[in-house]
């Protein structure tokens, strides 16, 4: 069984931030002041590449936890299904 949409975003941000898996949950928060515009910017590239999706430009500017990223993510996701069904 494939892993969780929450279980793969939190993989990727563990990774992008090199910290340990088990310290990145949904309530992890996430600012700005503390990652920077390159920190957001790298989740977004690695969160497109581990889905297959495009997250829009605006999309982390209304981070701030762990949990923002995964509803971004999700409805991203959704958003590509009847794409992709068409295709």
């Amino acid at each position: 069984m494939p892993d969780s949409i929450e279980a793969r975003v939190r993989t990727v941000i563990a990774d992008v931030l090199d910290a340990p898996p088990e310290l990145v949950r949904p309530e992890t928060s996430l600012s700005l002041a503390d990652l920077g515009w390159k920190g957001f910017l790298m989740i977004t590239l690695e969160i497109e590449h581990e889905f297959g999706v495009a997250m829009p430009v605006e999309v982390p500017n209304g981070w701030t936890s762990v949990a923002d990223v995964i509803m971004a993510t999700e409805r991203a996701i959704a958003a590509a299904a009847p794409a992709r069904s068409a295709a």
